[in-house]
């Protein structure tokens, strides 16, 4: 075999032989992996999205059976059960739109004026139910009026998914969404006093399909903080967690100005 037909580096000599078949081992590795993830990400949806059918179909079942019986009480109580199950498969369903969306690197923000101190208000009543189902009580402090220019949806999804996490975890206690001036900046922070999570997790979780679990903790995707790291770094904002096990555990937005970003 001639040198001049070996596969050559962009910038450099001809490869060797041996040098060829290692780095085409490592994409074949690269590609092996990427295949992988991708077949792994597809079965957890699969299982993921087709969970949340079953009590979805139990409770369209239990309203019909409800309203044919004229029992209006428990019809009402059966369509919240509907409603929540409802928009727990909406997330779901968006978390996954939203990860295609930044595989395919078509994610963009759209900012604009928005009241986070509404937002945070209107987040907290959207979870109302859910919270009441998991025993907490969700607190809200916030200025009356805080005004930022931001991608509300994106900010809205870091919160909401921060909060069902809070809510998943909290142990049936106390869940504060806090929202502050924070040097030159915003803070958005939400805490629980569940288990805590422990330094040594603390990377991993914002990793995609990772969850820090025990044999009693409740299921998901995994994706959810990895949707929140993704948002919030390109949104250019700081994300950090305090709190250890037996502490609860307090996720840490940092978002910046308009101003910031343009530095």
């Amino acid at each position: 075999m001639d040198r001049d037909s070996l596969p050559r580096d962009a910038a450099g000599p001809p490869q060797e032989p041996d040098d060829a078949l290692a780095s085409c081992l490592q994409r074949i590795a690269a590609l092996e992996e990427a295949v992988a993830a991708r077949d792994h990400f597809v079965a957890v949806v699969g299982h993921e999205m087709r969970n949340p059918m079953v009590p979805i179909l139990l409770a369209v079942d239990r309203v019909r059976r409800l309203a044919a019986a004229g029992d209006l009480e428990r019809l009402q109580q059966a369509v919240g059960t509907l409603d929540l199950a409802v928009a727990g498969f909406v997330r779901r369903a968006t978390q996954v739109l939203d990860v295609s969306r930044f595989n395919a690197g078509q994610f963009r923000l759209d900012p604009r004026p928005t009241d986070l101190s509404a937002l945070l208000a209107d987040v907290a009543a959207n979870y109302a139910e859910m919270a009441r189902r998991a025993g907490c009580a969700v607190d809200v402090l916030a200025p009356p009026c805080l005004v930022v220019p931001c991608d509300r949806e994106a900010v809205q999804q870091m919160t909401e998914n921060l909060l069902s996490n809070a809510l998943k975890y909290g142990a049936g206690g106390r869940v504060t969404l806090r929202l502050l001036h924070h040097g030159p900046g915003i803070r958005l922070a939400v805490s629980d006093r569940g288990p805590g999570i422990a330094p040594s997790d603390r990377a991993r979780i914002f990793e995609r399909f990772e969850r820090v679990a025990r044999h009693d903790s409740p299921g998901g995707f995994g994706i959810g903080l990895w949707l929140v790291g993704r948002l919030a770094a390109a949104m250019g904002a700081q994300i950090t967690v305090e709190g250890g096990p037996g502490e609860g555990s307090t996720f840490i937005i940092d978002l910046p100005t308009q101003d910031q970003r343009r530095d």
